[in-house]
């Protein structure tokens, strides 16, 4: 057996069972435990911005929120989960707003596209509204697939390779009633984040 010197101790440069130091990096044959998170990364922050983000649109919008970010492993291996929290949001009295996020390779683009809607066409999309007028925060997920079917909630997306660059885009729509969504309320704060999870 080889043994790498650290200092003045040696230890073996293969190691098959334990636990591994810190600062240490894994080949390709490292492997991950299933439901351990490889990726936690801040994609957005938005704080005490002046400028709200609102429509009065019956289809999705563009919010003008999005980016990318490069995957760990292989879709094979890993699925995602995106976390979005909103610190006020607001609708009129009387509509219902509705939320979603996109996922895409290759390029970004601003026109939504079911395909690549990773609530995949559901009925109704994170929606918020009441008879009433209402200012509330807003926390809400987002995934590519689960531990099963790693891409299964994004059709136009059947897989993705390590250190791929991936696309989000978050839109937004009026799915009930006549009024403003007023999705970010202007001087709060908005975050979004992904985890990447093995399989």
């Amino acid at each position: 057996m080889a043994y790498l010197r650290k200092g003045t101790a040696f230890y073996p440069s293969t190691v098959t069972a334990g636990i591994l130091g810190s600062g240490v990096t894994g080949g390709s044959g490292l492997t991950t435990p299933a439901g351990r998170t490889v990726l936690h990364k801040t994609l957005l922050r938005r704080h005490n911005n002046a400028t709200k983000i609102e429509t009065a649109n019956s289809i999705f919008t563009d919010t003008g929120l999005a980016g990318s970010f490069a995957t760990v492993k292989a879709s094979t291996g890993s699925y995602l989960t995106f976390w979005l929290y909103l610190g006020m949001t607001f609708t009129a009295a009387g509509i219902y707003g509705e939320t979603t996020m996109t996922l895409r390779q290759s390029s970004d683009t601003t026109t939504y596209a079911v395909g690549d809607d990773m609530l995949g066409g559901t009925t109704y999309w994170n929606r918020l509204g009441s008879g009433d007028q209402i200012i509330t925060p807003m926390h809400l997920s987002f995934c590519s697939g689960s531990d099963t079917a790693t891409t299964d909630y994004v059709s136009n997306i059947s897989s993705w390779s390590a250190a791929e660059t991936l696309y989000w885009r978050i839109y937004f729509k009026v799915g009930y009633g006549s009024g403003n969504y007023r999705f970010y309320h202007e001087d709060s704060t908005c975050r979004v984040w992904v985890e990447e999870i093995a399989v």
